[in-house]
């Protein structure tokens, strides 16, 4: 289980964005261990969000 603290402290540590797989792979987890936290992160204002890209390849990034 990873929890938000380490999620957190992982972007602030790794300055700039970061695809959700980036971050996920920093922290030894898959992809869908992290996103939920990283939404939830977002939508406390915790840290950013935005969306890269357009159509079906578009992604998001995160930031500190």
């Amino acid at each position: 289980m990873i929890s938000q603290e380490e999620v957190r402290c992982w972007l602030e540590a790794n300055p700039g964005w970061h695809q959700t797989l980036v971050v996920a792979r920093g922290l030894g987890k898959r992809r869908h261990q992290v996103g939920p936290i990283l939404a939830t992160l977002a939508a406390h204002g915790d840290i950013q969000r935005r969306l890269l890209g357009r159509g079906p390849k578009a992604g998001l990034e995160w930031s500190a």
